[in-house]
């Protein structure tokens, strides 16, 4: 009997039964408390769909699936495929196969569980050290709390026939109650469980990351209840959830508004003054005492001028490392050609914006005022972590015997933090970061409500107050950017936002002048400092000769970093002194010593006399900017030059064609004098075999004043006069700007060419005429004349100008690559004909080429399927995508 025609039949039972031998045996069981045993007969002629099995599943307490015909392998089932026979066949040991395959499915049970606990493991590893860790769990418990202790009684008390439903596992349902109750009830005061504000509701963060909170333990125990379909499905997936989003984001304005809490907390006001920081700087200078206190003071003052001159967060601060910092000499030609200027830079690779551990960059340079300097401020910590607290040198040589590390071993100062606690090698925590913070702002009458945050807000402002472009304050501080280009290539330093952030003008950068940088601090002064760092270099430079897995880049660069340190914080300190000598860092060696001093009662008069100087210079522009000028003058005499030489031969070739002209039409004038009489008209409309040759061309419209060949008014230039007899002939390249976009200096370039189309070709056409007649041959007139051109004499072309057209749509990408926009030619005929060179080269005309052939390649890609076309494509694309996306949007995602 063929296996197709056997009668079996799928039972279902509470309790296991026997089972005739059939292909594939399975047993899949779930337990469901309260669910009736049924029974489902399935007809042999008709296969059983997935929705069909699936109810089945879900609607009994313990499944066995009988197959009515062969089944193809289980994808999880490596053993062969077992034949199919009739009820009547040799019985085999169902107890055997049963136990085997209870065996295998809690083996594989077991496996899930140990994968979903690692996961759970991982999850719980990856917020140790994020303040999400404590303010996800603050939510989940008061949405316990609040389920057990009031809703569910209140409930049951309200409908004796409900039954207590526990608070776990969390649901789209029970979420949504909660979220109806947290929206509503008043907001906590600060530091408090009980106290609330009166009159006053949660905002839409809040309630955001109640969400977030909730979902993220859903996520982590939905392994926990297999059979409970939605403990499975993500909350924002729930209608019911993106509602009450929507809801809350369209309710923010009425609320705020309501509260009146961002006129009272600030708008642009909401950061810090130039005043407040500078008071809060020297305040953390004056009233520490004893070696401990002083150091706590620097740190905290570094923190505040860090984080307020690169826009850090807290956590991007108070994980900072020693092995972060080094320092870079920036390239600032606009002050003289050659000019340099030291930034400090800070590496980040574990943010809150950078979780994958990319590498971002982050500078400063030298403050404009010398309380607000971040370099120098860093120097007086680590001036107070080795001369103040006299904490010994470190170890910098690697340990290879670690197992823990890989063949460069383990750099034991790579654990260093720069803003420590206790111990160099302990991190601040943000208890400890919020809590100092607090009493700063306390302490100096600062009234802002970031804490932690506060510099990163403070440094976006000052830098775009000072002419720092946007692009470069989202580069400043690490802000979010489209696409790869900043993250993977572009590794400088944003120079316009570091020079905002320092208070100079981001948008000339040639103001940038430090006048306590032309300090020169006596060397037993410099050399008190960090002693120990040229013995380190030259030890370092021996383990590096002895063996190659023993150097150490991030060291050479901290160690360097140290050096320039020395000089950085002599020339501060000497300038705070004379103003602030009751700040507790000067009871230390060497500014206790006679020798800083004279030294620092010696600076005023040199900045004084150095700033003089500076503003001699600027007064006298033209002198300041001859040195920086004279590369950009000697460049510019050379292609005026060259332009010249080409302009005086291109007048030769415009004479020598004049004349071929005039001699051709004095001829034909004497065959038509025998012939007929000389209509103005003819020069105006082609005859009929020139329209014949071109008929993608319609003529020109017939002026009323066209003056007649060899006739030129005698009041005009003999330039105008050539540019009226153009005008006057039926096709004529159109004329351009005298400024098109440079070219190479190795293409030669024609200004303003003014070459007619003849009706009729002369004996000896110029190149240039043959060259438009044949594109009159290819494109229609008015196409050619929506573009600008320029005659290229090394390749004996015409090359025209385009600029890409506004687009509002996603399909007009299309439109304008195959078909053209507003009248120019199309895209794709640009690139045909002239390939990459209509792009002059030019970063913007590629950069948006580049964006836009996503678009034209994704309508190839789709047309290129199956029975699918362009038409459908863009059809595709105009209905699923236009709707939610812009352009550049869509070319984005």
């Amino acid at each position: 009997m063929c296996p197709a025609q056997l009668d079996f039949s799928c039972v279902l039972t509470t309790t296991p039964t026997p089972t005739p031998q059939h292909n594939y045996p399975l047993a899949i069981s779930m337990s469901l408390p309260t669910t009736p045993p049924k029974a489902v007969h399935l007809d042999p002629g008709q296969a059983q769909s997935p929705l069909s099995r699936k109810r089945t599943r879900l609607t009994s307490a313990e499944v066995q699936f009988v197959p009515y015909a062969p089944l193809p392998p289980l994808l999880f089932d490596s053993s062969p495929p077992v034949q199919a026979v009739a009820t009547t066949a040799t019985p085999v040991n169902t107890k055997s196969t049963t136990s085997l395959l209870d065996r295998a499915q809690r083996s594989k049970d077991l496996l899930h569980a140990e994968a979903h606990q690692k996961r759970k493991e991982y999850a719980v590893r990856e917020q140790e050290d994020k303040g999400t860790k404590a303010s996800y769990g603050r939510h989940v418990s008061a949405y316990q709390l609040w389920w057990d202790t009031v809703y569910q009684p209140c409930v049951v008390t309200a409908d004796p026939t409900r039954e207590v439903l526990p608070s776990f596992p969390i649901t789209a349902a029970k979420v949504m109650m909660y979220l109806d109750y947290e929206a509503t009830r008043p907001k906590r005061k600060q530091g408090s469980k009980t106290m609330i504000i009166e009159g006053s509701f949660v905002g839409r963060s809040h309630l955001k990351q109640v969400i977030s909170a909730l979902e993220h333990h859903r996520l982590n125990h939905q392994s926990d209840y297999p059979n409970d379909f939605d403990a499975q499905r993500p909350l924002r997936w729930d209608e019911r959830i993106k509602k009450f989003e929507d809801a809350i984001s369209h309710n923010e304005p009425m609320r705020v508004e309501k509260s009146q809490a961002l006129k009272a907390a600030g708008t642009i006001a909401d950061t810090y003054t130039r005043e407040q920081l500078i008071q809060c700087s020297i305040w953390c200078l004056k009233n520490f005492s004893g070696p401990r206190q002083t150091f706590v003071g620097v740190r905290d003052r570094a923190m505040l001028l860090v984080s307020s001159s690169i826009a850090f967060r807290g956590d991007s601060s108070r994980d900072l490392l020693w092995s972060d910092l080094f320092f870079v000499d920036v390239p600032m030609n606009d002050i003289h050609l050659g000019a340099e200027v030291k930034a400090l830079v800070i590496l980040a690779d574990n943010t809150k914006t950078n979780q994958d551990g990319r590498v971002d960059e982050h500078g400063a340079f030298r403050h404009r005022f010398v309380e607000l300097c971040p370099v120098g401020a860093l120097a007086m910590l680590f001036f107070s972590i080795f001369h103040v607290l006299n904490t010994p040198v470190p170890n910098f040589k690697p340990d290879f015997e670690d197992p823990g590390y890989g063949e460069y071993g383990r750099r034991e100062w790579y654990e260093h933090y720069v803003f420590s606690t206790s111990s160099i090698s302990k991190a601040m925590s943000y208890d400890n970061h919020r809590d100092q913070v607090n009493l700063l702002h306390a302490k100096n009458n600062v009234h802002i409500s970031k804490v932690t945050h506060g510099g990163r807000t403070s440094s976006a402002r000052i830098a775009r107050e000072n002419g720092a472009s946007s692009d470069g304050t989202k580069a400043l501080g690490g802000w979010s950017e489209s696409g790869s280009f900043r993250r993977c290539y572009d590794r400088t330093l944003p120079v316009d936002a570091l020079l905002g952030a320092a208070m100079f003008n981001g948008r000339k950068p040639e103001t940038y002048f430090v006048p306590r940088a032309c300090l020169d601090p006596p060397c037993e002064l410099s050399d008190a400092l960090f002693p120990w760092v040229e013995a380190e270099i030259d030890v370092l430079d021996e383990r590096r000769n002895a063996d190659r897995l023993s150097q150490d880049i991030a060291l050479w660069h901290f160690l360097q970093l140290l050096i320039w340190f020395r000089i950085v914080l002599l020339q501060d300190a000497a300038v705070l002194y004379s103003s602030h000598p009751d700040c507790s860092l000067f009871e230390y060696p060497p500014f206790n010593t006679l020798a800083f001093r004279v030294y620092a009662a010696a600076a005023g008069a040199q900045i004084k006399r150095a700033e003089e100087e500076a503003a001699l210079v600027l007064k006298n522009l033209p002198g300041h900017l001859v040195e920086s000028l004279r590369g950009v003058v000697t460049n510019f005499s050379l292609e005026q030059e060259r332009e010249r030489a080409e302009n005086r031969a291109y007048q030769d070739r415009m004479e020598r064609q004049l004349e071929e002209f005039a001699c051709t039409t004095s001829q034909a004038r004497s065959r038509q004098r025998r012939t007929r009489h000389v209509d103005v008209n003819d020069f105006v409309h082609p005859p009929p075999s020139m329209t014949s040759t071109q008929p993608s061309f319609q003529p020109l419209a017939a002026t009323s004043a066209v003056p007649l060949v060899g006739q030129p008014d005698a009041s005009r230039s003999p330039l105008e006069t050539e540019v009226d007899m153009s005008s006057s002939l039926p096709f004529a390249p159109p004329l351009f700007s005298m400024s098109p976009p440079p070219l190479p200096l190795s293409t030669p370039l024609i200004a303003n060419p003014v070459l007619p189309i003849l009706p009729t070709p002369s004996p000896t056409p110029s190149l240039s005429t043959t060259a438009w007649f044949e594109l009159g041959k290819k494109y229609p007139e008015a196409r050619l004349r929506a573009h600008k051109w320029d005659w290229i004499s090394s390749s004996e072309t015409w090359l025209p100008h385009y600029e890409f057209q506004t687009v509002t749509k996603i399909t007009h990408i299309w439109d304008e690559y195959s078909d053209g926009l507003n009248g120019h030619l199309p895209v794709r005929e640009l690139n045909i004909t002239w390939g990459a060179r209509w792009k002059r080269n030019l970063g913007r005309t590629k950069t948006e080429a580049s964006w836009r052939s996503k678009v034209v390649n994704l309508v190839e890609k789709l047309a290129a399927k199956h029975r699918w076309n362009v038409q459908l494509a863009l059809r595709f694309i105009r209905e699923r995508y236009e709707h939610q996306f812009t352009p550049r949007g869509f070319c984005d995602f």
